[in-house]
C-alpha cells in the first residue's frame, strides 16, 4: 500500500503509449458506464488518455487507501469535479487529472484541494489574442509583452489548474481573477489560500499544480521543480 502523509502531495507522470499493455490487463477496472464512455470516442488517443486517467486515479486511489474497488465510488460536485466516495461519504484523499498530448498527469492529496492541467505545447498564431480574451488585463499583458507560446500554455495551465483546484472547472471566467506561478493566487476561495506552481515535465509539455491550504504559514516553498527548500512535501512519480 502506498503511503499518502497528510502533509503531502503526490503527482503521478504517465506516458500513456508505454502503458498499452497495462491498460489491457486493467480495463476491467473500469465499470459499464466507463467502458461505453471510452469507447465512443472516436480518436484513439483520446479514448486511451481518457480510460489510462481512470484507471489510474482508481488503482492509485486504492492503494493510498488499502480499500477493495467494490468500496469506492467516484462523485461529483456541483460544477462537474470529482471526488471519491465510500458508503456514501466523501474521502479525505483528494485527485485531480489532466491529460494532453503524451502525457497523462494525476495529483492527490490528503485534506487539501488540488488541481493539476498539463498542455501540449502547440503553435498557434493568434495565442495573443486568445489571452486577451480569455486573461485578465495583467496577465494578457504579460503573454504579449513576453511575445512567447511556452509563457503562455504556462499561464494557461496554472489558470487551469486554479479552477479545477477550487472546484469551479470552466464554470469560472478565466478573465475574471489572476494567478502567479509560485505564489499565491490574487484571489482567494472559501478559507483557502492558494498556490500555483509548474510541473517539470520535457520540452513538448507545460504544467502546473494548484493547492489549497488553511492557513497560511503552511504554505510550502516552490516544490514542484526541486529547488523549493521544502520539496519533500511533493513526491513525484514518472511512469
Amino acid at each position: 500500500m502506498n503511503d499518502l502523509p497528510p502533509e503531502e502531495i503526490q503527482v503521478w507522470i504517465l506516458h500513456w503509449r508505454s502503458m498499452t499493455g497495462w491498460i489491457k490487463e486493467n480495463w476491467g477496472i473500469l465499470n459499464e458506464e466507463e467502458i461505453k464512455q471510452y469507447t465512443l470516442y472516436v480518436k484513439y488517443e483520446d479514448m486511451m488518455r481518457g480510460a489510462i486517467g481512470r484507471i489510474a486515479v482508481k488503482k492509485i486511489s486504492l492503494s493510498y487507501l488499502g480499500k477493495d474497488i467494490k468500496d469506492i465510488q467516484i462523485e461529483r460536485g456541483r460544477f462537474g469535479k470529482p471526488y471519491l466516495c465510500c458508503s456514501g461519504k466523501r474521502l479525505s484523499i483528494n485527485d485531480n487529472l489532466s491529460h494532453s498530448g503524451e502525457i497523462v498527469m494525476l495529483a492527490f492529496g490528503r485534506n487539501v484541494q488540488v488541481g493539476v492541467d498539463v498542455q501540449a505545447i502547440k503553435q498557434i498564431q493568434e495565442y495573443q489574442r486568445l489571452a486577451e480574451n480569455y486573461f485578465s488585463p495583467e496577465e494578457s499583458a504579460a503573454v504579449i509583452r513576453q511575445n512567447n507560446i511556452e509563457f503562455f500554455f504556462e499561464s494557461w495551465t496554472a489558470k487551469e489548474a486554479y479552477v479545477k483546484a477550487i472546484g469551479y472547472g470552466l464554470y469560472k471566467d478565466f478573465a475574471s481573477f489572476s494567478v502567479k506561478i509560485g505564489g499565491t493566487s490574487s484571489e482567494s476561495y472559501g478559507d483557502q489560500i492558494w498556490r500555483i506552481c509548474q510541473i517539470a515535465v520535457d520540452r513538448c509539455h507545460k504544467a502546473c499544480l494548484a493547492y489549497g491550504t488553511r492557513n497560511e504559514n503552511e504554505l510550502w516553498e516552490e516544490i514542484a521543480t526541486g529547488t523549493g527548500e521544502n520539496d519533500r512535501y511533493l513526491a513525484g512519480r514518472n511512469v
